[in-house]
């Protein structure tokens, strides 16, 4: 549950993500995010084993301890993952609505968690969360700290700053001016009806369109509900980049977005969609739901895409 929030300027996150996986270790994830009800000013998050570690402390203590703790080499890769897929929540967070005692916006927050984390780790999550808000100078001097400005910039221009180095700080796409995310995130879609148009899976072509529908509870639907105009229903179209026939029953391709996407949109960051037997067995019957998959890794449907830049 939230602490008094209420009349204060600024507020901090605080978060954990326990994770648990078949056949590997329980991991706990520490998060924390400052803003103010309309802007992200600073994300961290860090794989932690500390008993002491824990969100009911005072939000600057808390976050000088996650911010000095050592990094856990042993599942770096894992901890990457947890920390994209949580810092997409969290930017497509309205701040307004959790800055005041509201545990059902708190609630609705973990849930997002929950389902996103174990989407892209294929486990069981349970998130917790926490607000409390900060003093002015605390938090002046907390973001300072952590993240100061630029050369040459103004000390109050670091409350605008980018989130933790890794996330959205290397590989971010120079068409976008910053604001494109080089990472693969997981997002898991939502059954088609008819996805080929009419066209059997064996008669599909790189450079063919499909459709896509993504899901209502994902940070992607939320940002381009944001973006486009008019009534978005999350149907996007791809292109296939290459088809991949794997036996009588499977065929997978790889494709990339197409629909007026303006960015870098890397090949390895593509969507996996896997098709029914009895798409393949009738020559061009449309194909019947449930039929497209987003997946992931080894076991699920996933998307693997860029953040979006803005679409038209």
């Amino acid at each position: 549950m939230a602490g008094r929030t209420k009349n204060s300027k600024y507020y901090a996150l605080k978060g954990v993500v326990n994770v648990r996986r078949e056949e590997a270790d329980p991991l706990q994830a520490f998060f924390y995010a400052l803003f103010d009800p309309g802007n992200l000013h600073r994300f961290s998050l860090r794989l932690m084993s500390s008993p002491s570690m824990n969100i009911k402390r005072p939000w600057d203590e808390y976050g000088i301890m996650l911010e000095e703790a050592e990094e856990d080499r042993e599942n770096a890769e894992t901890e990457g993952t947890i920390r994209t897929v949580v810092h997409q929540v969290v930017e497509g967070i309205k701040f307004a609505e959790i800055s005041g005692d509201n545990p059902i916006a708190l609630q609705k927050l973990e849930t997002h968690l929950n389902r996103s984390v174990g989407s892209a780790l294929s486990g069981t999550v349970n998130a917790f969360v926490k607000v409390e808000s900060c003093s002015t100078d605390a938090f002046h001097s907390f973001v300072a700290k952590f993240n100061p400005p630029a050369e040459g910039s103004s000390p109050s221009s670091s409350l605008a700053g980018s989130p933790e180095e890794g996330v959205a700080g290397e590989g971010m796409g120079e068409e976008a001016g910053g604001a494109l995310l080089d990472r693969e995130i997981v997002l898991v879609c939502q059954p088609l009806v008819d996805p080929l148009r009419g066209k059997a899976a064996t008669a599909v072509l790189p450079g063919d369109v499909i459709l896509v529908k993504i899901p209502e509870d994902s940070i992607f639907f939320s940002m381009l509900t944001k973006i486009k105009k008019g009534f978005f229903d999350g149907v996007v179209e791809a292109v296939v980049t290459r088809v991949d026939r794997h036996s009588a029953e499977t065929v997978v391709m790889e494709t990339a977005l197409a629909e007026n996407v303006k960015g870098k949109v890397p090949a390895p960051n593509a969507l996996r969609v896997k098709l029914s037997p009895s798409t393949l067995q009738e020559g061009g019957k449309p194909p019947s739901a449930p039929l497209v998959w987003a997946l992931v890794g080894g076991g699920a449907l996933m998307l693997g895409v860029l953040l979006w830049y803005l679409m038209t």
